[in-house]
């Protein structure tokens, strides 16, 4: 596929096996129209072209190598795409109960409680009303539980990953991902950033909250010249659930 110059989009990164089993991949880096317009620095790539492209074609067009990226290509990207972090407003009391009174039911039972008051038959009118609140109340209840339960365990995952710079493993804040981070995860590890695999051994992953699928995934290295679809991509929010791995950065939390 032939893009026009400065106009390939996001890539994602995929890794080949390690002598020790581990997987590799690369984080993609968040674009906006201005970005896309500018000529590839620090290998932005679409997805579907990425899904296509070999290892070492991908690496090259990241601006990366399996060493991992420099101090000055670090501060570069970092300068260019900003930080690898969702911007999450925190759940009000208010914001919860209004996005519950926001549905079909609760409209249509009000109409009906409204009707009913109007044409005086005030039991009917109680009992619909009664049945508007315990529905509105319930729901409120529940998500906001849900939402203080989220930010709870936000606070208790880690929030830095191993990546290779320098040719050296470091840990660094999520945050601080790049594009063209060479990632390392293990089992249990959540992805941080879209990736592509360059190495990895017996890799499961589990989609289940991007795609509701409850079955871990296969993930392997891509062959040259081979088409294997999301095979060799993890997905940002995904979990590692069996296997390690490297990979080359392709895209920030958006």
């Amino acid at each position: 596929m032939n893009w026009a110059p400065g106009d390939a989009p996001e890539v994602h990164l995929q890794f080949e096996e390690s002598r020790d089993g581990m997987i590799l991949g690369t984080m993609r880096a968040r674009t906006d129209r201005t970005s896309r317009h500018q000529p590839n620095q620090g290998g932005i790539v679409e997805e579907a072209v990425a899904a296509v492209t070999a290892p070492a074609k991908l690496l090259e067009q990241l601006d990366c190598s399996e060493v991992g990226l420099t101090g000055k290509q670090v501060a570069e990207r970092r300068a260019q795409y900003g930080a690898n972090a969702l911007t999450r407003e925190r759940a009000t009391a208010l914001g919860v109960l209004v996005r519950q009174l926001r549905s079909a039911l609760i409209y249509f039972l009000m109409a009906a409680a409204v009707l009913a008051f109007a044409t005086n038959d005030l039991s009917d009118g109680l009992i619909i009303t009664i049945i508007l609140l315990i529905n509105a109340g319930l729901g409120f209840s529940q998500e906001y539980r849900s939402e203080r339960a989220v930010e709870k365990l936000a606070l208790l995952i880690s929030d830095k990953v191993l990546v290779k710079r320098d040719g050296a493993g470091v840990l660094v804040e999520i945050a601080e991902l790049v594009p063209g981070d060479i990632v390392i995860l293990k089992e249990g590890d959540i992805v941080p950033a879209d990736i592509k695999l360059l190495e990895a051994d017996n890799v499961e992953v589990d989609e289940s909250q991007l795609t509701g699928e409850s079955v871990p995934v296969a993930k392997a290295v891509q062959l040259d010249g081979a088409n294997d679809g999301d095979t060799s991509l993890l997905f940002t929010g995904s979990t590692v659930d069996n296997g390690e791995l490297t990979g080359g950065g392709l895209r920030h939390r958006q």
